[in-house]
């Protein structure tokens, strides 16, 4: 599949995982999903892609502390972590400080996005989807990098210092969350100019 969409790197979700309902389970299912990752390691590398496994809400990477977990027992250097901040934020996950080091010399790829709090909001994280949440559950509203709380330029500093050299990808979330973003056309070309402002040597 990468080969074909010339892609050298793919997302991959780490299972799907329902803290509420799934907690007796959650060892048999890291196993079938260790086993997994290391079937798809080996096809990955025979065709030269590398699989990112997302810190990402309901699986069994939501934390930055379990994707490098789960990826250090996979052992393959064809499964490497999806590194999304915003994610780890909104999730109450880590701080990008300790996600960082939790994570260093593991991420293949970043998840560059922005978000804000909604006014009022109170009370943990609860989704009952795993791909998208539903408006009624989510705590944030989307925005464009470098227009919301996320400390992008202490994260791609960070990121440079530990010798990085994957790949940043604009996650645009406006065919999910119409109301939050501009169109594609506006928000991703913003988006772009402000990574590049961060970083120039991406020109």
């Amino acid at each position: 599949m990468g080969s074909r969409l010339d892609a050298s790197c793919i997302r991959v979700y780490g299972g799907g995982y329902n803290p509420q309902e799934d907690r007796d389970k959650r060892r048999d299912l890291e196993e079938v999903l260790i086993d997994s990752l290391r079937r798809l390691g080996e096809r990955a590398g025979e065709v030269g892609i590398v699989l990112a496994v997302e810190t990402h809400f309901n699986t069994l990477t939501c934390s930055a502390s379990e994707a490098a977990d789960i990826v250090r027992r996979v052992n393959h250097p064809n499964v490497q972590v999806l590194y999304d901040q915003p994610n780890l934020e909104f999730s109450d996950g880590e701080k990008h400080e300790h996600a960082l080091q939790i994570l260093r010399g593991l991420i293949a790829m970043v998840h560059v996005k922005d978000l804000v709090y909604k006014q009022g909001i109170t009370g943990g994280f609860v989704s009952s989807q795993v791909v998208t949440v539903d408006e009624s559950e989510r705590r944030i509203s989307s925005r464009i990098p470098g227009e919301g709380i996320i400390p992008w330029p202490e994260i791609l500093s960070t990121l440079t210092a530990q010798g990085f050299d994957g790949w940043l990808s604009l996650e645009y979330e406006r065919r999910w969350y119409p109301y939050d973003l501009p169109p594609a056309a506006e928000g991703m070309k913003k988006g772009l100019d402000y990574v590049r402002s961060l970083a120039p040597e991406l020109g």
